[in-house]
């Protein structure tokens, strides 16, 4: 089920303006947490995404319950600069065969292909900042005479030497999935009525998924009471 199916045309108007277009996401690019140095950078990989990625790849993202979602809706100094990451990454991959694969999972409806995505640029940016050039899911005979698609060949340009790396993808946390339910609670319901509620708070152990049912009535009725 779709985290967002249920919603509003109301809380999706708002989420559409505020959120999940590039205006919106520059417009709070600034933050005391960063430096003047980080917050260019932050503007300049937001107007490259942007570019590289099309007007509405935000709102294609919201429609598609994409992964990429959690980094649109917090607005945390971290997040800003997770996306710089995204720029560098597509920056310094744009090279590398079969890109375009990778390019069309980070738009994909399956939340799982964005959670391989990140994974493989996560380690073909760090291979191709070391000297090497990456082929991305290309097809290779190994030494026992198999095809083989591995997640990344790695080529050394100077002696043409190749490897094989295939990389585990790292997802959620499922407990963390739990849990998301809470802020999304206390942040979707006051989205609804055009307030912004602040709220801070940690789960210092596991819940049980009855324990965590009981949790949610009593947001819900403080909501209520609140709101």
């Amino acid at each position: 089920m779709k985290r967002y199916q249920d919603m509003t045309s109301h809380l999706r108007q708002i989420l559409e303006n505020d959120y999940f277009n590039w205006e919106s996401q520059l417009s709070k690019a600034k933050s005391d947490e960063l430096s003047a140095f980080e917050i260019a950078r932050v503007i300049k990989s937001f107007e490259f995404l942007r570019m590289e990625l099309g007007e509405n790849f935000p709102q294609e993202c919201l429609k598609n319950d994409n992964a990429i979602n959690d980094y649109f809706l917090n607005r945390a100094p971290w997040t800003r600069m997770w996306f710089t990451w995204l720029a560098d990454a597509i920056l310094g991959l744009r090279s590398a065969v079969n890109i375009e694969n990778l390019m069309k999972k980070l738009r994909s409806h399956n939340q799982a292909d964005f959670f391989e995505v990140r994974s493989i640029f996560e380690v073909g940016l760090k291979l191709v900042k070391a000297g090497f050039n990456i082929e991305i899911e290309n097809e290779v005979i190994n030494d026992k005479g198999l095809r083989k698609k591995p997640d990344l060949t790695i080529v050394n340009p100077e002696t043409e030497e190749c490897g094989l790396v295939e990389i585990t993808r790292l997802t959620k946390n499922p407990s963390s999935i739990k849990y998301e339910s809470i802020m999304q609670r206390v942040f979707f319901g006051g989205l609804e009525r055009n307030i912004n509620l602040e709220f801070a708070g940690g789960l210092l152990k596991d819940l049980s998924d009855e324990y965590l049912q009981e949790i949610l009535k009593e947001i819900d009725a403080k909501l209520k009471k609140m709101l």
